[in-house]
Order: structure tokens, then sequence, then C-alpha cells
């Protein structure tokens, strides 16, 4: 999905438009977690992308500014809101037989590409053939699971100085739920940082808050396994 076009060059937040938070973004603390099973969805898109190795499945938010950005900042957003995120960081290797996953020291990857096309002036207009096939190239180059990262930024500018945004995410780490508060995160750090004399100075640290995901998922794997043990009894063996 493309977002629409909001004024100043600045990323859109897609997730509220209109909307303005002055909150600062939180890093993430630094923590070891050990691999956990996949979780029931994740390990359905594993074996569909192993068994039919032609199929891949991305999710690509993208923003279209009107505007120039600045990629230094750009990048620093995108760092800042990867490491609040340990998911993702997400790899994905076999531990005994079985995919598992834990969160990675990986640093995200940037891609710049100039275009030869002018973008289109509005996000309702269809962009040139030459361009849909740059951006299918980008979507649809695959990941390495047990590598990482599992998703990459995508820079592409005009002759006129517009720029186009896509991120693009493994279906694993992400879906639709998130791209609005994706966007909504790098809007916020590339405001703030775009709003300080120097892109070198440091980020505050304040308290994070939400539910981290990798606990989120060892607790619904807790949950399920309670779940089978409480129906055992009733389970008759063929």
């Amino acid at each position: 999905m493309v977002s629409q076009v909001l004024p100043d060059g600045q990323i859109p937040d897609v997730s509220q438009a209109g909307v303005t938070d002055s909150s600062e973004p939180s890093p993430a603390p630094n923590r070891t977690v050990t691999p956990i099973p996949l979780l029931p969805d994740q390990h359905l898109i594993w074996m569909f992308e192993n068994c039919i190795r032609a199929h891949r499945l991305p999710y690509s938010p993208g923003v279209y500014c009107p505007g120039a950005v600045d990629p230094v900042i750009l990048e620093q957003a995108v760092r800042g809101a990867a490491g609040r995120h340990p998911a993702l960081a997400t790899v994905v290797h076999l531990k005994t037989d079985h995919p598992c996953q834990a969160p990675e020291q990986t640093e995200p990857k940037f891609f710049y590409q100039a275009l030869s096309q002018p973008l289109p002036e509005s996000s309702e207009t269809d962009p040139d053939p030459d361009i849909v096939s740059a951006l299918q190239k980008q979507i649809t180059r695959p990941f390495d699971l047990e590598t990482g990262p599992l998703f990459r930024t995508v820079v592409f500018t005009d002759p006129d100085g517009r720029t186009l945004i896509c991120f693009v995410f493994h279906h694993m780490i992400f879906d639709g739920w998130s791209a609005g508060l994706f966007i909504q995160e790098i809007n916020r750090w590339y405001a703030l940082l775009a709003s300080r004399p120097s892109t070198r100075t440091a980020m505050p640290e304040p308290a994070r808050t939400g539910i981290d995901f990798f606990e989120y998922a060892a607790r619904r794997l807790r949950t399920q396994e309670q779940q089978w043990d409480a129906a055992r009894p009733f389970l008759t063996t063929i």
C-alpha cells in the first residue's frame, strides 16, 4: 500500500493521519532471548516458503513524499524504530529439526535507486510501468531467514526530487496491523531527529512500554501446551 501524500517532505503517518504525538520513542534495552518455536501462523508461512520456494510472502507498506528526504535522518529513524522492536531482528533456524526464532544483532539494510521517470504527483495516479517494475524487483527479492535481517528499506528518488520509500518485510515478522504502528514510529523518530541541531545528538532513553513480542510468543506457546495437557485425558489412541 502507498500512503497519502503529505506536505513538507516529512514521512507521513499512515496510521493516524492528522494526529500529532509529541512523545519521544524509546529504544528497547539490550537482552538475551532464548530461541523459541515458531507460532502456528509463523510455522505455516515457514512451511509454505520451504515447500514452494518460488513463492515468497513479503509485506510492503510504502510512503510517498513530495519533497526530498534526508537519507541520514531516515536511516537513523529506521534503526531507532527497529531497535525498539526485537521482532524486527528475528531470524529463523532449525533446532533439533524444528524451526525456531530469536532476535539477532543484524544491521538494517538500505537501498537507494534513482528513477529516470518522474513519480506521479499524487498517490492516486498510477506510476510509470518502469517504476512498477523496479518496485516489484525489490518486493520479490527473497530474504535469508537464517541470517536476516527480514526487512529492508528502499528509497526511490525521481528527477523532480520526489521520494518513494518502500519498506519490505517478511510476512513472518510483519502484518497489516503492524504497518500503521511502524510508519507512525518512523514518523516520530524522523521528526524528532530532524528537529535536533545535529543528527549525531544522542537519543533519549525513556522507559519502554508495551508487550515484548518474544515474551508474548513464549506466553502463547505455554498456554497452548497447557491446553493440550488439559485435553489429553479426553483423547483416545487410534
